[in-house]
């Protein structure tokens, strides 16, 4: 049973069904693809890696490697791609990338009617000129949902690991404080996610959307990472004025689409309509100060953002959640979650806000038997957070999700009072 989900809720996205077909999706409609999406830039990235091998090391035909590497990239060239070459990527992708490899194409030659959905999906942009030092992203455009998309990949390479474990907590300027005077003037997030967003870029890729526009100013390549992504956001925004604009990652990766979705949902050209970013096992991003902030333009209807977690998963009970001391619970130095929570279990779900604030005993005792029950299970850990685990539970749900609209959550908390 899915006891978070009201009476009220279930009836008005039935009821909305007929009534508001053009508006947003059904659940199922708005998760699956982003679930989908954040799972496909670990093998696109992958593919790319393959597609650059030549001569004698070859592993594609260079007519599949032009696919992968020009962009834009349509999916349907990409998914043909992947059903050609399926075994040779089983033996030469990295052992996640080829099992997800595996259960997607399964998945989807079940479902026809949703490969004819991703139809008109490009990708405009894959940030992978430096993917061993960078933090690891892509851009989509889908002319049939209307939906320009946003995707960070979670950790794969040593850099990746080593900016995960940086647990400290780092100042980033608070980018509401000029619109809401009673917002402080920083936010605390955490340092390695901090690094990766707000350093400097190491240069624009070539290939990539922006050059298209010539740089007007000499100091452009000197743009800090998050500043770079969501000019290439702004500048497909523009070409589709009618696009909504999402923002998803597993892992890491969602974990600086929290981050991202937050400064974009400052910024006037990517908020005609309300963002969305939803994410998949990801770790605690920031402190309460940048929950609230979220919470603020998640009230002004300016963001919308759901995180889905297996139950079980480790990484989302991190960092801070074994330092269960009051100490490490004071708001502005322990790390906290935001936004609408989804637990995926393995046969239902439930659905509440992170602001649904329980006791420090309360708080205590979850995370002790979490923690119990979790690490008693050691070896499903990866299996728990593996992104594939991810895809297989909402496409097993796939029935119940699509009764359901995140907006109704959303209008149903705003009449409880929740962020009053």
């Amino acid at each position: 049973a899915n006891s978070a989900i009201s009476t009220s809720t279930m009836t008005t996205a039935l009821e909305r069904q007929e009534e508001e077909p053009t508006q947003y999706p059904s659940l199922f409609g708005e998760v699956i693809t982003m679930a989908v999406g954040a799972s496909l830039i670990h093998v696109l990235v992958d593919i790319r890696r393959l597609a650059r091998k030549k001569g004698k090391n070859a592993v594609l035909s260079d007519s599949d490697a032009d696919i992968c590497m020009n962009l834009p990239i349509k999916f349907e060239s990409l998914y043909d791609v992947l059903v050609r070459n399926r075994e040779i990527l089983v033996k030469k992708l990295h052992i996640f990338e080829r099992k997800f490899v595996d259960i997607f194409l399964d998945e989807m030659m079940k479902r026809p009617a949703l490969v004819q959905s991703y139809k008109g999906v490009t990708c405009h942009y894959v940030g992978d000129s430096n993917p061993n030092q960078e933090c690891v992203h892509a851009i989509t455009r889908s002319s049939h949902n209307k939906r320009v998309a946003l995707y960070f990949r979670g950790s794969i390479t040593a850099k990746d690991w080593l900016q995960d474990v940086k647990i400290i907590m780092r100042k980033i300027p608070n980018p509401l404080v000029d619109t809401y005077p009673d917002q402080p003037d920083s936010l605390g997030v955490h340092y390695g996610f901090r690094d990766y967003l707000y350093g400097d870029a190491v240069s624009l890729a070539p290939n990539g959307i922006l050059e298209k526009e010539k740089q007007k100013k000499k100091d452009e390549s000197s743009k800090n990472k998050i500043t770079e992504i969501l000019d290439q956001v702004s500048f497909l925004l523009r070409e589709s004025p009618d696009h909504r604009f999402y923002v998803s990652g597993h892992s890491l990766g969602g974990a600086l689409a929290l981050i991202a979705s937050v400064e974009a949902a400052t910024r006037k050209e990517l908020t005609s309509q309300p963002i969305t970013c939803v994410t998949f096992g990801n770790p605690k991003a920031g402190n309460y100060q940048f929950g609230d902030a979220l919470r603020c333009l998640e009230r002004e209807k300016k963001l919308r953002c759901l995180n889905i977690h297996h139950p079980y998963d480790l990484v989302p009970m991190v960092p801070d959640g074994i330092c269960a001391c009051y100490i490490c619970s004071v708001q502005d130095k322990s790390f906290h979650h935001a936004g609408m929570i989804m637990k995926l279990h393995a046969d239902s779900f439930d659905i509440n806000h992170s602001n649904n604030q329980s006791s420090f005993m309360t708080k205590l005792g979850k995370k002790l038997f979490h923690y119990v029950f979790v690490l008693g299970g050691i070896p499903r850990i990866l299996d728990r957070h593996f992104y594939g685990t991810y895809t297989s539970r909402l496409f097993a749900q796939e029935e119940e999700l699509r009764k359901l609209y995140l907006n109704d959550f959303y209008n149903e908390k705003l009449q409880t009072g929740l962020y009053v």
